[in-house]
């Protein structure tokens, strides 16, 4: 268990939701009691994640559903990792103000927790369509803090054929056709050997995309 606000606390009401935080803890407290999605989810959805604004309740919701996370079918899980997901790529890492001490330290605690568990899902899950792996595996980004998270907010698509990419002298930006998947890799990925050294290819993979981001040729 990670240090989290209370559900019964009166300090809910003081938090910012989209349009009422009292509706976003009974819809929480609904999934908490339950352990399950259900027909609470859609609602508690709308409460902390609206046209990429996040809200105080979505900081503090997040402990609360990693918690419920084990228990939860497959395919719920991937949907929470994915919202969750989106949900730290919009700003929820990290409480505006949090309502009492603490709390920062348990969401944090939390995302770290979640970290693992979503990758550990995302290996196991065997039902996970080619488009949804997309942001499944983006979820798991986001959630280890890298900044190539946030290219969940592009709605990628294996269907599209075309790549956005940025001239890094003049800032202009074009679209280059012709893919028959733009995200899948040109080539095999390595396998990541776990013995000394087995993981300079990755390395070499992670430097040629960092130099990319930092010229700001390619979108996210």
């Amino acid at each position: 268990m990670v240090g989290k606000l209370p559900l019964d606390s009166s300090l809910w009401g003081g938090l910012s939701a989209c349009y009422s935080a009292e509706n976003a803890v009974v819809r929480l407290r609904e999934i908490v009691v339950t352990r399950q999605l259900g027909e609470a989810w859609s609602g508690l959805r709308e409460e902390f994640l609206h046209q990429g604004s996040v809200y105080g309740v979505s900081s503090a919701a997040i402990p609360h559903l990693v918690d419920v996370a084990p228990y939860l079918p497959a395919a719920s899980r991937r949907d929470l990792w994915i919202e969750i997901g989106f949900l730290v790529t919009a700003g929820a890492r990290r409480f505006g103000s949090p309502p009492e001490p603490g709390l920062q330290e348990g969401l944090t605690a939390a995302l770290r927790t979640a970290e693992t568990r979503a990758v550990l899902d995302f290996l196991a899950d065997i039902e996970v369509t080619p488009g949804g792996s997309c942001y499944y595996a983006l979820a798991c980004v986001a959630l280890a803090g890298h900044r190539v998270g946030r290219a969940m907010w592009e709605f990628l698509s294996p269907g599209g054929g075309y790549v956005r990419v940025v001239c890094p002298g003049c800032d202009a930006e074009d679209e280059v056709d012709g893919f028959a998947d733009p995200l899948a890799p040109p080539c095999p990925a390595p396998a990541f050997i776990s013995a000394p050294g087995g993981a300079a290819a990755w390395r070499d993979v992670a430097g040629v995309i960092e130099r990319s981001g930092r010229d700001q040729v390619l979108g996210p």
